[in-house]
């Protein structure tokens, strides 16, 4: 039987494809110029970051943390890998979005372009890999579940 906490990140797990869609996506219409979808996909990634962020204060307010005091340390360190992706994700692109609300458009200033671009690649980068991270970490905690 499943628990309310696979339950959940099997749920998450669906939400965070949605992110990295979203942000993958985003990052091919600005290879292709066109910065109004670019802008719409990149807001539709940041809004599900912010609704994965409320259903996880939700989470561990109704259902608690997990217990990781059976999982190996390899599994730990899986998870804590895991974790940092997720951090630089929401810390690169949200000064990525900052610059570019700040810049309130198209800009001339190529320093602010130039970091605003470099922001951008790492958090879809680190979305992509966290993404994939997850992957392993669900993994980890239906096999810790046991029977």
């Amino acid at each position: 039987m499943m628990s309310s906490h696979l339950s959940f990140w099997g749920l998450a797990l669906i939400l965070f494809a949605s992110i990295t869609a979203s942000t993958l996506l985003g990052w091919r219409e600005i290879r292709r110029g066109n910065v109004q979808r670019h802008r719409r996909l990149m807001n539709l990634a940041g809004a599900l970051v912010g609704v994965f962020v409320l259903l996880y204060v939700g989470k561990v307010i109704f259902l608690g943390r997990e217990d990781l005091s059976h999982w190996s340390p390899w599994d730990l360190a899986i998870l804590r890998i895991h974790e940092t992706f997720i951090a630089v994700m929401i810390l690169s692109a949200g000064s990525a979005r900052w610059i570019a609300r700040r810049l309130g458009g198209p800009s001339d200033d190529a320093r602010d372009r130039r970091r605003h671009r470099l922001l951008g690649r790492i958090g879809a980068t680190s979305c992509l890999l966290a993404f994939l991270t997850a992957l392993v970490v669900l993994r980890q905690l239906v096999v810790n579940a046991g029977p």
